[in-house]
């Protein structure tokens, strides 16, 4: 993902993945989807707010 954030914080279906710096503003995670619905919300603080953004993607097994 990108952001013009520090940092970001990763959770998918709930559970935190982790929280990493970006190089060039670019962050990534190795995660894996499980079979249906799965969720993804990136979380970080920019200038003292809290930004989140989040993802459905359902997986056909």
């Amino acid at each position: 993902m990108y952001s013009s954030a520090e940092s970001v914080r990763l959770t998918l279906n709930g559970t935190v993945v982790g929280s990493r710096p970006g190089a060039d503003h670019i962050f990534t995670w190795p995660v894996r989807l499980r079979p249906g619905k799965n969720t993804i919300t990136a979380e970080s603080l920019i200038a003292g707010k809290r930004h989140a953004d989040t993802v459905i993607w359902v997986l056909d097994a």
